[in-house]
């Protein structure tokens, strides 16, 4: 972007815009930037588009408010006027109609807002410090049912808005049965953003897949005959696609097929991923990863680590990667 301002002591042009070229079929990708960074990221996302020009915050002074004098950046007439850069970083995109949505950097909550009711949300925090930074974006469904994490690791540069832009939350997922005797239907159901296609996987040995229409408040409900699957576990997970634009997968959700019918009531005790053993991976245990995120292992963080992470004797960004997939909220 290109900010020009001019006074009869002197004339200011400033440039600051980066942009990044991706591959949406990859979780790699990289970034470049006309401020002079590069590098590469990893996410479990598979649209988005990262953005980043220098943003300016102006104290105008009562002279910058002559009447007919023209919109736009605000520079210095002389005096107390400041010129102050901002740093940040914005996220926009779809998720489900009239949801809360939060904005997590290195585990903690620093933003939140609402969707409206086309699903769509921006998300914007500002005075931050430069650096790299990992952040999350969840999304939480009118059953309160939490989104698979979008997960990015963003370096912020001083006076630099860094914007993400065409995130696509995947859609919750639920089942109506832990266990459902062979021959009758299970509901596979969730929320996503309106009027878009949901592709449901259900998987033994073998994926099979069915397609399925959200309603205008994004609801979506399929059931499933259970006559041609075998007795055993199964599992089920969802994504959606509308107007071009595809989501990921979200959370796999197991059920069993057996021999009478069990209701579901609460999701199982999480193995992976469960920090603080409350059966639930949230923003309890990405708060515990996130202190010890590239520090040296206690010897007890150190076995929870190698069991419940990764086991490569470090948190890191893959860690917070398996967090965010066995998210429970």
């Amino acid at each position: 972007m290109m900010f020009a301002a001019s006074s009869e002591n002197y004339r200011l042009d400033q440039e600051g815009v980066g942009f990044v070229e991706f591959d949406s079929s990859s979780a790699n990708y990289e970034s470049k930037a006309a401020i002079g960074l590069s590098g590469a990221e990893f996410s479990i996302s598979n649209n988005y588009i990262i953005d980043q020009g220098r943003v300016w915050a102006i104290t105008p002074s009562e002279e910058s408010e002559e009447p007919g004098e023209p919109e736009g950046p605000v520079f210095p007439k002389g005096g107390g006027d400041e010129i102050i850069p901002q740093t940040g970083v914005s996220f926009s995109g779809r998720a489900y109609p009239l949801s809360r949505i939060e904005l997590l950097k290195d585990g903690q909550i620093v933003a939140s807002t609402i969707a409206g009711p086309d699903a769509r949300f921006s998300i914007t925090v500002t005075g931050l410090n430069a650096g790299i930074h990992v952040f999350f974006v969840i999304g939480k469904d009118k059953d309160g049912i939490r989104s698979l994490p979008f997960v990015v690791p963003v370096t912020l540069t001083k006076g630099v808005i860094v914007e993400i832009s065409g995130i696509f939350l995947s859609p919750t997922l639920a089942v109506d049965k832990e266990i459902v005797k062979q021959g009758h239907n299970i509901a596979i159901f969730g929320q996503t953003t309106p009027e878009s296609v949901v592709t449901i996987g259900v998987a033994s040995s073998q994926e099979i897949f069915y397609a399925v229409g959200s309603a205008a408040d994004g609801v979506f409900l399929y059931n499933l005959d259970t006559a041609f699957l075998e007795l055993g576990n199964h599992e089920t997970r969802a994504k959606a696609t509308k107007d071009n634009e595809v989501s990921g997968f979200g959370r796999t959700v197991d059920f069993v097929v057996g021999t009478k019918d069990v209701l579901t009531e609460d999701l199982d005790c999480a193995k992976r991923g469960d920090l603080n053993d409350d059966c639930r991976v949230n923003i309890v245990d990405f708060s515990i990863a996130g202190y010890w995120y590239k520090r040296g292992l206690s010897d007890e963080m150190r076995i929870r680590e190698n069991t419940q992470l990764n086991g490569d004797g470090i948190i890191n960004i893959i860690d917070l990667s398996i967090m965010a997939f066995n998210w429970t909220g």
